[in-house]
């Protein structure tokens, strides 16, 4: 299944963009204040104007769209399997 940016306006997909990771929207049940944040940050709208929710399973947002903590966008640290890192606190913006 390709993964797709969810972020409002995005069109990036891993199979454009090599240099890009793709994280995951966290759990529903387990991170439901988490998962809601990031919903509010990609700034969608469902079509009747409401707040957008994402109800699929696997969800993503592209690395683009990521800061740390310290404001720095997401787009230098690797681990060695190429796939970016991402921490807790980091945030889509």
């Amino acid at each position: 299944m390709p993964k797709i940016c969810s972020y409002g306006g995005c069109t990036c997909n891993h199979i454009q963009k090599e240099n890009i990771s793709f994280f995951k929207f966290p759990d529903s049940v387990k991170e439901a204040e988490r998962r809601a944040k990031w919903a509010r940050a990609c700034g969608r709208q469902n079509s009747d104007g409401s707040k957008w929710k994402p109800m699929a399973k696997y969800v993503y947002i592209c690395s683009q769209h990521f800061i740390n903590v310290k404001g720095q966008k997401r787009m230098d640290r690797f681990n060695s399997a190429k796939r970016q890192i991402l921490n807790n606190n980091d945030r889509p913006v």
